[in-house]
């Protein structure tokens, strides 16, 4: 069997980007941990998020005080540092913001000299 580091298959760079999670008439506000192709995690205060529901969510673009909504579906969750960690698989997500933000990710990571993520 392939562990987690095999199974990956892009990516991820951290991407400390605002979000906000749509639920009915809440509004609940998270940050993007990382940010790869396919998925990121994301960082809330609670943890109520049963895996593979999905999720509406309003993303910050980089340097902008402009949000996106998209969606995505949650794969996995824990509980960390008093944070809730939620792994999603992006479902509904343009590819030109997506480009705009992993752009922004990869170039902070170039600057940072930090070790990509497979995690």
């Amino acid at each position: 069997m392939l562990d987690k580091k095999d199974r990956r298959a892009f990516l991820r760079f951290p991407a400390s980007l605002k979000l906000e999670l749509t639920s009915g008439e809440r509004n609940i506000p998270g940050l993007v941990k990382d940010f790869s192709r396919k998925g990121g995690r994301f960082v809330f205060d609670n943890c109520d998020f049963d895996r593979n529901t999905y999720i509406d969510f309003k993303i910050q673009l980089p340097q902008k005080d402009s949000f996106v909504p998209a969606s995505a579906k949650v794969v996995w969750e824990k509980e960390s540092d008093g944070k809730c960690e939620t792994g999603v698989l992006f479902q509904n997500f343009p590819a030109e913001l997506k480009a705009e933000i992993l752009e922004y990710g990869y170039s902070n990571w170039i600057n940072s000299n930090l070790p990509f993520s497979l995690d």
